[in-house]
């Protein structure tokens, strides 16, 4: 439900006051506002936020830095891994790029470490993009 806000006279002995209602539309809080204020004018009447999911409100940070969290500590456990599992067969890749009519010689310079962080660097960024594609 949404919170609104609007300038409201109310009557000569309270002059205009700022109020705010809870409502789903611009015509119920403006209701609202006449009904339950007894407003005679009503200025400026604005959304102020919509908050469409009320239930979770505060907890919503918490989980979301909870699920952020354990996906960078996965990520770096497949970091870990990757890198053990590159580092055992190191040899065999140099050789096998090498023997690949050396079409990918820069390999032997680089270290399996930086290998893996970029394998892993892309897909960390490519899963970075999908989640800010609406």
């Amino acid at each position: 439900m949404a919170i609104w806000t609007a300038k409201c006279w109310l009557g000569s002995s309270e002059g205009y006051q700022d109020l705010e209602v809870k409502s789903n539309t611009w015509e119920g809080a403006k209701n609202q506002l006449e009904r339950v204020y007894g407003a005679e004018q009503i200025i400026n009447l604005r959304q102020v936020n919509s908050n469409t999911n009320s239930s979770s409100g505060e907890s919503s940070g918490l989980g979301g830095l909870a699920v952020l969290a354990i996906g960078g500590w996965l990520a770096w456990e497949a970091w870990k891994l990757g890198s053990v599992i590159v580092i055992a067969a190191w040899q065999w890749i140099v050789s096998a790029a090498q023997w690949f009519m050396g079409l990918f010689s820069w390999i032997p310079f680089m270290s399996p470490q930086l290998l893996v962080g970029l394998v892993f660097g892309f897909f960390f960024l490519v899963l970075i993009l999908g989640a800010l594609d609406d």
